[in-house]
């Protein structure tokens, strides 16, 4: 008989996680990690849990990013010279007959840019780790093993933790990170 839910109890590393994510972070961040171990805990009675517990983590990620990103200067700030420059930019192509749209396109593709690993070097590096040590690879594997969250197989079945293939200490895709999950 599968348990409720409710019922399906963490293990003391995943509720000593849980409680240190709600005291730095707050419920939101912690609930996130909560419904994440139990999906791959494999008790619910579900038969997609690769990719629910892939986009559970990826939500888990972009929240604590988005925490850590203002205060710990991971945004992207706009020079004032390279506002100019794509103003510049627009009215020339305005000049030489692109529509608006197209104009506002270029005005985003010229913006800026704070692409994932980027975000994480910043962070990092407010943290006082080393952006090319062995916590920013973790971080980085921990990303490239989740772009595979999309990855179809039409002949199986993903029912349990043990489909995670990322989430297995074996496996090559496994995010080095060491957060505590389910137990297999």
């Amino acid at each position: 008989m599968q348990q409720s839910p409710s019922s399906i109890v963490l293990s003391p590393e995943q509720a000593g996680t849980t409680s240190l994510l709600r005291q730095l972070f707050g419920n939101a961040v912690a609930s996130r990690y909560v419904d994440f171990c139990k999906l791959v805990g494999g008790e619910l009675p579900l038969h997609a849990t690769r990719t629910l517990a892939a986009h559970a983590l990826r939500e888990l990620d972009a929240l604590l990013r988005q925490v850590l990103a203002s205060p710990f200067d991971a945004v992207i700030r706009d020079d004032p010279s390279e506002k100019a420059l794509r103003k510049k930019a627009r009215k020339s192509l305005k000049e030489i007959g692109f529509d608006e749209e197209a104009r506002q396109r270029a005005d985003g593709a010229l913006k800026p840019q704070l692409n994932f690993k980027r975000q994480v070097e910043r962070i990092l590096i407010r943290l006082g780790l080393d952006p090319e040590g062995e916590i920013a690879r973790k971080w980085l594997s921990f990303w490239d093993a989740l772009s595979q969250v999309h990855q179809r197989s039409f002949d199986k079945t993903l029912k349990s933790a043990q489909n995670l293939t990322y989430l297995d200490s074996s496996s090559p895709y496994r995010p080095a990170w060491g957060a505590p999950c389910a137990e297999h």
